[in-house]
């Protein structure tokens, strides 16, 4: 790949490949350009301040879908997306650099993951991001009437849904399988 000197410095440390990049949306080249290495795309773990997780090309449909004197087109922004996804080839070189021109910051994982570079996206955060599990989804949509009814939060073990852009959020709030509410400094210790 002749962009890559571009968009990234490589390093190869311990006979493993490192890609350094200003912009965290200029890694989808390196990744691309890893995809191609393998049969199958990896996987990603990640671990940020936040998630990194927006739409693919959200900041790009957002303005190409308002009308100076009418707000944003909804329909438009979205009706964009589809197409756009499936001009990203991760085979070419081309192809990956015109999404770049096209993405910001926390854009990157949604468009590998949606576009075949990336399998699955595991993203540690500091933001208390998480995917909800399928039981503290049907907790959540009693709303307030489980506060009424003091049903309790729902134990662990959760079962989750794929989420369909293959990204599962993990917070860093505390330990996995903590079973503390709310979470305080002790939980800090396990965590």
């Amino acid at each position: 790949m002749q962009s890559l000197g571009q968009f990234a410095k490589h390093f190869t440390i311990g006979g493993k490949s490192i890609f350094v990049v200003e912009d965290h949306h200029h890694v989808l080249l390196p990744w691309a350009f890893l995809r191609q290495q393998f049969d199958r795309p990896p996987n990603l773990i990640t671990v940020d301040h936040h998630t990194d997780t927006h739409e693919p090309f959200l900041h790009y449909r957002h303005f190409q879908s308002v009308n100076v004197t009418l707000p944003v087109d909804d329909a438009k922004r979205n009706a964009m997306l589809a197409p756009m996804l499936a001009e990203v080839d991760w085979r070419s070189e081309r192809s990956i650099v015109e999404a770049i021109s096209k993405l910001k910051n926390d854009e990157h994982i949604s468009t590998a993951t949606l576009t075949g570079i990336l399998n699955w996206a595991f993203c540690i955060n500091l933001s208390d991001s998480t995917t909800p599990s399928r039981e503290e989804d049907a907790w959540r949509s009693n709303g307030i009437f489980n506060n009424i009814r003091q049903v309790p939060y729902p134990a662990r073990p959760y079962t989750y849904d794929p989420p369909d852009d293959r990204i599962f959020t993990i917070s860093s709030i505390c330990a996995v399988d903590c079973q503390k509410r709310p979470h305080d400094d002790a939980c800090t210790t396990i965590h």
